[in-house]
């Protein structure tokens, strides 16, 4: 397990810190839920905000908007892009409780 993963999942657990954790997926499925709900994890009123999303200039590549996306952004992808000997090392790395915490599969 990587260190930095240690300390994410020891900072979770420890009173002292407030710390909002987002997964990817949740973000994509209602992205103006989970802003409002950071503006909220800040304590700014969410009745006063009025949430303005970018706008594109249409320039594409693969079918991705350029000015708004840097990834493809398909919940699971890596699964297509990494190899299973790759997918399997980066599990090696990864502790299941963290999967578990995020709701992901552990393959």
């Amino acid at each position: 397990q990587l260190d930095w993963i240690k300390g994410w999942k020891a900072a979770l657990k420890d009173d002292r810190f407030n710390i909002m954790m987002i997964p990817y997926e949740q973000f994509n499925r209602s992205k103006e839920t989970v802003l409002l709900e950071i503006i909220s994890f800040f304590g700014f009123d969410t009745e006063i905000v009025n949430i303005v999303w970018p706008k594109s200039s249409g320039r594409k590549s693969h079918n991705i908007d350029l000015d708004t996306h840097f990834r493809r952004g398909v919940i699971g992808s890596y699964k297509e892009e990494l190899s299973p000997i790759q997918i399997k090392r980066m599990n090696q790395f990864n502790d299941k409780a963290l999967f578990d915490y995020f709701g992901w599969s552990y393959i």
